[in-house]
């Protein structure tokens, strides 16, 4: 391991609802926007796009899905490198090599950067200089090809409690100190861990994090409740038929949600684990983006449906679904009235939340397999064609 009434009223209402959009210090900024995975973003949106503000080329694919702070945007690239980027100008500001091709989202905290990295390692990286603090390497690898073109999915951190929550390839969540890297647990997910198990356990998708308990799954299908502090299970659930479950799990009104290759959306008590109610895709599509979950309506991409639904939360009842062109392994962000989601046939989509019609959509050059953060009026997101997009 390395290591006047009416102005004022105005301008009140103006400073609340900026503060309300940015994080505080000691407030870790995640993969979808909190540690509870929401995908909501409480700042202005983009009703329609007036031209791109900026565009930044990596050499490889940008599947990783930024983070912003700090006038900051934060991501990696399948050329195996994090970025920095000043969201201003879409400048440069440092750029860090990693042993391995990034599509993991960063997180930060502290002045502090964490990246998963295709090499099995997470790294601290301070924010202003880019300069490596310590690395945490897992020593349980199990080194493989994916299994297919759909298995670039990799754990993203999640920071609670000053720990940093991860998973890996070879099917272990691990907790890390946030200051300086030591090993506070690691939780195997296999019951018996044998040769054969350990090829098809991996932990792709990213935990959530909610008072004091920790929420991931495992690619065989079982989704697992952990105690932060002590890394002892709480609960666990068997999603049942091809339980690869790639999307990560979103946590709102005591309910934990998250999809698979199982076809199925599960809405699980955050405390027991005891299914709410599961939701099938009309055509056996896989489900494997992370949902968003607003005023009871959650919204979700689909594969093989080539559709974003929005279901009722607390039922799972469909209110609307968008069929599309292309899949959609992007998991949507809600703003503004809008959800924006990435699909394969390289375009951005803005779905009015109400209708489920389209109000806009943005082309690229290559499939969006990332998903899109929100921030002050600018829309953030990577491609294929090997650009971070900052539309406005």
């Amino acid at each position: 391991m390395k290591k006047t009434l009416n102005g004022t009223l105005v301008l009140i209402l103006v400073l609340f609802t900026f503060v309300g959009c940015t994080p505080k210090d000691n407030e870790a900024i995640v993969f979808r926007g909190d540690t509870k995975h929401t995908g909501v973003y409480d700042t202005k949106g983009v009703k329609e796009v007036k031209g791109v503000k900026w565009k930044f080329k990596t050499q490889g694919m940008v599947r990783s899905s930024a983070v912003i702070s700090k006038n900051t945007a934060y991501f990696g690239s399948s050329d195996t490198f994090l970025y920095a980027v000043d969201t201003n100008t879409g400048l440069e500001k440092w750029k860090l090599k990693t042993g391995g091709e990034i599509s993991a989202t960063p997180a930060v905290f502290n002045d502090t950067v964490y990246i998963i990295s295709g090499d099995e390692c997470l790294y601290a990286v301070d924010v202003n200089t880019g300069k490596e603090k310590w690395r945490f390497e897992v020593k349980e690898k199990f080194k493989k090809a994916p299994a297919d073109y759909f298995d670039y999915y990799q754990s993203s951190p999640t920071i609670g409690d000053n720990t940093v929550f991860f998973g890996s390839r070879s099917g272990f969540c691990y907790a890390v100190n946030a200051g300086d890297g030591s090993l506070k647990w690691a939780f195997d997910t296999l019951p018996k861990r044998t040769a054969a198990l350990a090829k098809t356990s991996i932990l792709m998708n990213s935990p959530a994090y909610h008072n004091g308990v920790v929420y991931f799954a495992n690619s065989l299908g079982t989704f697992f409740a952990i105690n932060a502090d002590s890394g002892e299970q709480k609960w666990k659930y068997l999603a049942g038929g091809n339980g690869l479950i790639q999307a990560s799990p979103a946590i709102a009104d005591g309910m934990v949600y998250f999809g698979g290759r199982n076809t199925k959306i599960h809405a699980l008590d955050i405390q027991t684990g005891e299914e709410k109610w599961t939701f099938t895709s009309a055509n056996g599509s896989w489900m494997p983006s992370t949902p968003a979950i607003h005023n009871g309506i959650l919204y979700v991409g689909s594969s093989d449906d080539l559709a974003l639904y929005a279901l009722n939360a607390k039922t799972g009842e469909e209110k609307w679904k968008y069929t599309g062109e292309g899949r959609m392994f992007s998991s949507p962000a809600v703003c503004d009235g809008l959800v924006y989601i990435g699909s394969a046939d390289k375009k951005l989509n803005a779905i009015d939340i109400a209708s489920g019609k389209v109000k806009w959509q943005f082309s690229t050059e290559g499939a969006v397999e990332s998903s899109p953060v929100v921030f002050d009026g600018v829309i953030y997101f990577g491609s294929d064609d090997g650009y971070l997009y900052a539309i406005n």
